[in-house]
């Protein structure tokens, strides 16, 4: 019964330090590179406004370094966003992770290590996991409702790897659409029903080409030449028949 009571105190104490603050959203390398302003989101998912004045920001690589600390009478209200710019590039493109303190030292947050190597409009946005998405500077984050197509920081830790798996995904959606219309193609001609055909009866009259039809020409004109040329003939023996007479009789 103690041992229970313990537990159920160190779980209260615990519970009491747990804070609603959370880093939302990382520019880590802006469109404008160096002369661009790297930013991070806080939010506060507490029921209540919070003070979150004298909390100091890290970020880590080798080791953690100070790089903000956040002014005096500073209130986030419950479900808002607060945004700190840095006036300079504090944050490494090719590794970091943010740490939030209170001001009591206590760690209120902490990311896991985000690379960015290239600049774009694109930060790193938590989910259900951290993605890299276009950017919702003191907005709501634009994450991804469809598990298929969540990309988190353990797969892709930089934009070159994020662009890398969309064309591969790409490819290979393009050939699985090429696999599918050929099954549909064989398909088809294995499952196909027969097809009925017009049956054409042939007579015994030829099928005459071009080359027929002309060769069939000449010689209908060589037999109307022959006829002409016999019809002549016959005319002119009677026309000397009937001369030869009319000699006679002279």
């Amino acid at each position: 019964m103690q041992r229970g009571l313990i537990l159920l105190f160190l779980v209260l104490i615990l519970a009491g330090k747990v804070s609603g603050i959370i880093i939302t959203e990382i520019e880590l390398n802006p469109t404008e590179g160096r002369d661009g302003t790297e930013w991070i989101e806080l939010y506060n998912n507490e029921e209540d406004n919070t003070d979150i004045s004298g909390w100091k920001i890290f970020d880590g690589l080798a080791s953690e370094k100070e790089r903000y600390v956040i002014p005096e009478n500073t209130l986030i209200e419950k479900g808002e966003y607060y945004i700190i710019e840095f006036g300079f590039c504090v944050l490494n493109n090719d590794g970091d992770y943010i740490i939030i303190y209170d001001s009591s030292g206590e760690k209120v947050d902490e990311t896991k290590t985000l690379k960015e190597t290239s600049p774009s409009s694109k930060t790193w946005q938590l989910c259900e996991n951290w993605e890299y998405l276009e950017e919702t500077k003191g907005e709501k984050n634009n994450c991804v409702s469809s598990e298929e197509d969540t990309k988190d920081e353990e797969n892709f830790e930089n934009e070159e790897e994020y662009k890398e798996s969309e064309k591969e995904e790409e490819q290979e959606e393009d050939e699985n659409s090429e696999k599918e219309k050929i099954k549909k193609i064989v398909y088809a001609e294995e499952n196909s029903e027969p097809i009925e055909r017009e049956v054409i009866s042939l007579g015994t009259k030829n099928i005459k080409t071009e080359i027929n039809k002309e060769v069939d020409n000449k010689k209908n004109y060589a037999w109307l030449y022959l006829v002409s040329f016999c019809f002549f003939l016959g005319l002119m023996y009677l026309i000397k028949g009937k001369f030869n007479r009319k000699n006679e009789f002279r």
